[in-house]
């Protein structure tokens, strides 16, 4: 397991332990890391911790969620019949220039098939490098629907930009 990875998850236990701020993307978009280079290689580590609140016609969807980074894709686990799944899945993803992370949540009900039940994303230049901040985005293109993550880039060899 990759050292960093490591200290996410662990950071991640720690932090919804004790309270922490959570930022919320229904706010106004602010850049906090200026000194981004799109010719800086950096690791990326996303946590998708669960979503709620989704909705699939009259059916319990099988979510899972699709993680885009880079022109990279990774898959959680699927969750049997939930409107509220928890996946708790760890993602590392090795970048260069393209900052903004997708996710879609997708129904992989054989009823349903590949039915998206909304999307989101986030830049990660809207944080600053080796911290990890959880982030509650809401869904687009449906009329409900939440994903809980934890986010955390680090520059390789330890170079800020």
């Amino acid at each position: 397991m990759h050292h960093a990875l490591a200290k996410l998850l662990a950071n991640t236990a720690v932090r919804e332990a004790g309270a922490p701020d959570t930022l919320h993307t229904d706010a106004q978009t602010t850049f906090v890391d200026e000194s981004w280079k799109a010719n800086k290689k950096y690791d990326a580590f996303i946590l998708v911790n669960s979503a709620s609140n989704l909705v699939s016609g009259l059916l319990r969807p099988d979510p899972y969620v699709i993680v885009q980074l880079c022109g990279q894709q990774q898959e959680t686990k699927r969750v049997s019949k939930s409107t509220a799944p928890v996946f708790n899945q760890c993602f590392h993803f090795e970048g260069q220039g393209d900052s903004v992370v997708s996710l879609r949540v997708q129904n992989g009900s054989s009823v349903m098939k590949l039915s998206a039940l909304g999307t989101c994303s986030v830049d990660l230049r809207q944080f600053a490098y080796n911290k990890l901040v959880r982030v509650d985005l809401l869904l687009q293109g449906v009329n409900q629907g939440r994903m809980g993550v934890a986010l955390r880039y680090e520059f390789q060899d330890d170079e800020a930009p």
